[in-house]
């Protein structure tokens, strides 16, 4: 719900970690410390921001630590090391607390829980061989979390909401995955999946639009950046954009030019949908367009 700026006004930094004292500030330093990632996200200047990151490293080495977060705070340093290219030596030893982090979260779960936890796990740990360029090993371990992920038995509407959760995160993964491996067929099989997991979520169709693009289906590509731009944020604009791209080589030059025109409308910023629409036949219908286009350019 986008409430960070609340939770960072709620929960004061130095909230003790004390699990012994409460487990509950554990996780109030926690959300706290996941509050500040997200917001601080649009202006981060590095890939793996120390300042931002250092909260759930305190909470990642606490041995008392209350295990489920310590398991979520050790998760997202090693996720996050492994998507800023950390060495692979560094890597290696946040993976062996992730390991230790997983072993104490597993002896005190079991059935449903237990299940989400080693999906998860497993999905992290993925990162390990990608980064090494082991790419056997990287399909075992997804493979591992999908099993796990799929074969999940929610009781409750609470448990079916995390089993969807988890699986949606796991077949965005697997679907980076078979990008990484070059192998488009699989990639789309995978991202049809997502849609299907998540048929309201806008990023799930630019991925499958995505795919279809690298193929070279523009058809398909618009079909589904359409569906993104219908369903709103947070990929409507790009759904947008890249549609009037796939209807542009489709030889749809005024669908192109009224998606290109509504994607400036929504970002007066925007380079790219400013340079389509330049780059659009002359024809005189469509100069007018490139004279608004050049009208309320902004410095």
């Amino acid at each position: 719900m986008c409430l960070y700026e609340p939770l960072l006004k709620l929960i004061p930094e130095d909230w003790s970690s004390d699990s012994d004292a409460d487990p509950r500030a554990a996780q109030l330093a926690f959300c706290r410390a996941s509050a500040k990632f997200m917001l601080d996200m649009p202006k981060r200047t590095s890939s793996y921001d120390s300042g931002t990151m250092s909260a759930f490293e305190s909470i990642a080495i606490d041995d008392q630590c209350h295990a489920p977060v310590r398991f979520n705070a050790t998760a997202m340093v090693f996720v996050q090391k492994a998507k800023a290219r950390a060495p692979l030596a560094e890597l290696d030893d946040w993976g062996k607390r992730f390991e230790i982090a997983f072993a104490a979260v597993e002896d005190g779960e079991n059935g449903f829980t237990a299940q989400l936890f080693k999906s998860r796990f497993y999905r992290g740990m993925g990162f390990l061989p990608q980064a090494a360029g082991n790419r056997e090993a990287m399909f075992r371990t997804m493979d591992i979390a999908e099993r796990q992920a799929r074969d999940l038995a929610p009781t409750t509407a609470a448990e079916e909401i995390l089993y969807r959760e988890n699986l949606h995160a796991v077949l965005e993964s697997r679907t980076k995955e078979a990008l990484w491996l070059n192998d488009l067929e699989l990639a789309a099989s995978r991202a049809s999946d997502l849609t299907r997991v998540d048929p309201y979520d806008s990023k799930a169709w630019v991925e499958l639009g995505q795919v279809h693009y690298l193929k070279g289906n523009w058809q398909r590509a618009a079909e589904a950046y359409i569906v993104a731009a219908m369903l709103g944020p947070p990929a409507s604009s790009v759904g947008r954009y890249m549609a009037g791209v796939c209807f542009s080589k489709l030889g749809l030059e005024f669908l192109a030019a009224f998606l290109f025109k509504e994607t400036l409308e929504i970002d007066p910023l925007g380079i790219s949908s400013r340079q389509e629409i330049f780059d659009l036949p002359d024809i005189e219908v469509l100069d007018t367009l490139k004279q608004w286009a050049r009208s309320n350019i902004r410095l």
